[in-house]
């Protein structure tokens, strides 16, 4: 029995010595006659292969792949994991790859591997692998520290883009009875380092009648996609950040056509900014953009996105689109963050050669903005195309409001009208093709008061503008306006009104003057405003030449004035502006060459700070005043230097005097809604200054003077006032009730001898002699009824309230 089993024995040992040799062997085998035949078929001008291990349980090598010098694949260590009976079922449980490196090019946008894609350039075919059926099977597969670089060969000044990746890809088989395997399932997870962060995890189900590919994606910097866009060689200027989840599915009944996908991207502090537009996530908010649909046609929705520049404005989308038509349609909301007003929106994109069109309306119902503005039916629409090959956007704006009403001051404009051609980005001039902005009626108190009609035209920072405002009221009246409004929301306005002149006659029935008044002049205005930096500033220059006031009781001629506002924003005058009138008339009252020095406190203070005017053959001059209006009466001092003597005394109701003489004192007085008072005012000749006065009608004396009715003295003392060369004299003033009291005391004596003599100490009448020059003193008072003598009434009044 022994004997038998030594041969038996021996067998064993030699084949087990054999296969050990075979084993020892083998690496070396491969190394110098295996791989490097089989590197000789591969088109790298380098091709490195080797084997540092191999078993029943384990295979480690190292390969390297160069072309032309350069790097193109390098596997430093790579290992296979089995077991006789895993290799007995052709399935290989692990591949490890440690610290792989592959450089891929991207030529006009596809990913270009050197050697790879010739070789499978060469092998057309056109069998579908579906499903996918391999000789052997491989359980998994690890990556460990690996590399990849992306680089574009034709942008020299494009960097490359290297991602260290680490992740495993799960395997699962099916045998499909002919002892192939047939791969039925991948699942996969990978995170990326470097120049594009992400993690990612992917499943993939595949069978006879179905493939569905399912990707998990987490995106912490949306930054990383800027170089990885423009790298695939699509020409943007885009500026992408923020950071994002995206949920994929692909379905396919075989590798050519998608039956079916869907992704949902959610995204997190969103910021894009392409040419000048800037598109943001909403702060505490989600952007949700999901898409659904297959090869040819799907829909989309897309929640809680904003635009912040060049307009805020939130937005909701979702539409339709074909990939045979080259068209994209929907509708949504858009809500602009100045008037927080929601506008319905539907618009239309379709693709003409290289560039898309985009077509849109949009519409609101009346609104109201901060509870003052009401705006009826406005209506936008537009056209838009681009970007082309020139990486421009050009397009045009229209927009239709039936009204708009400022409800508090009852002001509104109806038939707005706007076209505005535009390009993005700005053109570097101003565009040829200019747009327009009118409105067809302002209204104040429903009445139409102006037109507006503006020209419009693209600069490179914003919009300029010239704009011309007419009014039915003045026929003449056309108010040129030019400026700038810039896309930083800087605003600069400058407005001319060449000399106009009006006529109250065609004044509207809104403005306080009475029917019994007209007003004429000439009116010029220059003005500037501007909004910078988010504030107001600029100033207003009104000029007003030749005005007239005319009443049945009150005229004001020759009327010219000034007023400067150096800051609109205050309104408020500089010091002293002047205003001159050259006559003035109320009633009997006439005075002439008023200089009124003045200034615009704010909108509803005036003070005047000198007025002075001549009157009576003299000047009068008051101290400041300031107009308020709330005040319920203006109280002021008449300063009067060199009065005529009896010019004053015709004006105040003392008819028929002449003579010389001049008169200086105040007179306080207050006007008030329905009254004008004196309160103890005076006049006086000038002491040493005499005079010669003549009283034609001394009947009214007469009156001033019961203490001596009837007695020889007042005979004497009438006569003598016919021709009276007084000493001095002096006039006092107050109001008593609606007359005025003027009290006069004339102290002198009859310029020639009357012939009248004396008897008994008594002055008496007589022819005879050469007549005496008595001297007298004498006191008159005189009450003149004040609306008579200033015509003080509802015209007066009414002119003052708009003076």
């Amino acid at each position: 029995m022994k004997k038998k089993l030594l041969p038996l024995t021996a067998v064993l040992i030699i084949f087990t010595l054999g296969i050990t040799t075979i084993f020892l062997l083998l690496p070396y085998l491969c190394d110098n006659f295996l791989l490097p035949q089989l590197a000789k078929r591969l088109p790298f001008s380098t091709n490195e292969m080797s084997l540092s291990k191999l078993s029943l349980w384990k295979t480690r090598g190292t390969i390297n792949l160069k072309s032309n010098g350069q790097q193109i694949l390098s596997i430093p260590r790579f290992e296979l994991h089995y077991s006789p009976s895993s290799l007995l079922k052709s399935t290989i449980d692990t591949i490890m790859l440690d610290s792989l490196f592959l450089h891929i090019k991207i030529v006009k946008g596809r990913p270009i591997i050197t050697g790879f894609n010739d070789v499978n350039s060469k092998s057309k075919s056109t069998a579908k692998t579906n499903p996918i059926v391999l000789p052997f099977a491989v359980n998994r597969i690890l990556l460990q520290n690996c590399t990849i670089v992306l680089s574009a060969e034709e942008k020299e000044t494009s960097k490359n883009l290297n991602f260290l990746i680490d992740g495993q890809i799960a395997f699962k088989f099916a045998e499909d009875g002919k002892q192939r395997k047939q791969l039925t399932e991948v699942i996969s997870t990978l995170t990326t380092r470097g120049d594009l962060a992400l993690s990612a995890e992917i499943n993939a189900l595949f069978s006879k009648e179905l493939q569905e590919v399912s990707t998990q994606l987490q995106l912490p910097n949306l930054k990383n996609i800027n170089d990885l866009v423009t790298l695939f060689a699509i020409e943007t200027d885009f500026d992408l950040s923020g950071k994002g989840s995206l949920y994929t599915t692909i379905k396919s009944k075989d590798f050519s056509t998608v039956s079916e996908y869907q992704t949902t991207a959610n995204l997190t502090g969103l910021q894009l900014i392409q040419g000048g537009a800037t598109f943001k996530t909403p702060y505490h908010q989600q952007t949700t953009i999901k898409i659904h649909g297959d090869n040819n046609k799907g829909t989309y929705h897309i929640q809680n996105l904003s635009l912040s520049e060049p307009e805020p404005i939130q937005m909701q989308l979702k539409g339709k689109y074909s990939i045979d038509d080259k068209s994209l349609t929907g509708n949504g909301t858009l809500t602009p963050g100045r008037i927080e007003q929601t506008f319905a929106l539907s618009y239309q994109v379709t693709l003409t050669g290289t560039s898309p069109q985009l077509d849109y309306t949009l519409q609101a119902k009346q609104f109201a903005i901060d509870d003052t503005f009401l705006v009826k039916a406005p209506y936008l629409r537009g056209s838009v195309t681009g970007p082309g090959l020139d990486s421009k956007i050009t397009g045009a704006l229209s927009c239709t409001v039936d009204k708009i009403t400022d409800t508090t001051k009852k002001i509104a404009a109806t038939n707005i009208r706007l076209n505005m051609p535009f390009e993005i980005p700005a053109p570097s001039k101003p565009q040829k093709k200019s747009g327009y902005f009118t409105i067809g009626s302002l209204e104040y108190k429903n009445k139409d008061s102006a037109t507006l009609e503006t020209t419009l035209w693209q600069t490179a920072t914003g919009i300029s503008f010239d704009s011309v405002i007419t009014s039915p009221f003045i026929e003449e009246f056309s108010l040129a306006c030019n400026g700038d409004a810039q896309l930083n929301q800087d605003i600069h306005l400058e407005c001319t009104l060449p000399e106009t002149f009006f006529e109250s006659s065609t004044f509207p029935s809104y403005l306080p003057i009475e029917n019994s008044i007209s007003m004429s002049g000439t009116l010029s205005a220059t003005g500037e405003i501007a909004y910078l930096g988010k504030n107001f500033e600029g100033f207003l220059t009104t000029t007003l030449s030749g005005g007239n006031i005319q009443s049945a009781e009150v005229s004001l001629s020759g009327i010219d004035m000034q007023i400067h506002l150096p800051d609109i924003t205050e309104i408020q005058s500089s010091p002293g502006q002047l205003s001159t009138i050259e006559e003035i008339q109320f009633g009997k009252i006439k005075m002439s060459d008023a200089k009124i020095r003045f200034r615009l406190e704010n909108q509803e203070n005036l003070f005047l700070e000198k007025i002075g005017f001549s009157w009576c053959g003299g000047t009068v001059e008051t101290g400041s005043i300031t107009l308020t209006p709330d005040m319920e009466d203006l109280k002021t001092t008449l300063y009067c230097d060199r009065l005529g003597f009896s010019v004053l005394l015709c004006q105040f109701g003392i008819e028929d005097t002449e003579g010389q003489g001049s008169l200086n004192g105040r007179l306080p007085i207050e006007i008030s809604s329905n009254a004008i008072l004196f309160d103890d005012g005076f006049l006086f000749s000038t002491p040493g200054n005499s005079g010669i006065v003549r009283f034609n009608n001394t009947e009214q004396l007469r009156q001033g003077m019961p203490g001596i009715e009837g007695t020889p003295y007042l005979d004497y003392s009438m006569k003598s006032l016919e021709n009276f060369s007084y000493n001095w004299t002096k006039l006092t003033f107050n109001t008593v009730g609606k007359e005025l009291l003027v009290a006069m005391q004339l102290d002198g004596k009859p310029a020639e001898p009357l012939p009248f003599g004396y008897k008994k100490g008594q002055i008496i009448a007589t022819d005879k002699g050469s007549g005496i020059q008595h001297p007298i003193r004498l006191d008159v008072n005189f009450r003149l009824p004040l609306q008579d003598m200033f015509h003080y009434g509802k015209n007066f009044q009414s002119i003052m309230e708009n003076l």
